[in-house]
């Protein structure tokens, strides 16, 4: 029932129970989503905000904002970034 509830797999559900029982209110504080390391770093990040941020006229580039993957992949590459 409370599977269906949450839309979850049943075991699951029965897993959090379990470990609810025997760890009490702690066990319900989230560890880590799992899946894949993450493959930039936070100064990485930061330069891909910021550069996304900046208006192209800024860049003196003549994009418009739609810019295309490819003109704006040459442009990066130009930058050396």
């Amino acid at each position: 029932m409370i599977a269906r509830l949450v839309r979850a797999n049943e075991d699951s559900v029965r897993q959090v129970i379990h470990r609810f029982n025997e760890m009490g209110m702690p066990s319900l504080h989230t560890q880590g989503a799992g899946g894949r390391p993450r493959q930039i770093s936070a100064d990485d990040e930061h330069f891909i905000v910021a550069t996304a941020n900046t208006r192209p006229a800024t860049l003196d580039r003549p994009f418009t904002y739609a810019v295309e993957y490819p003109q704006a992949r040459r442009g990066a590459v130009r930058r050396g970034w």
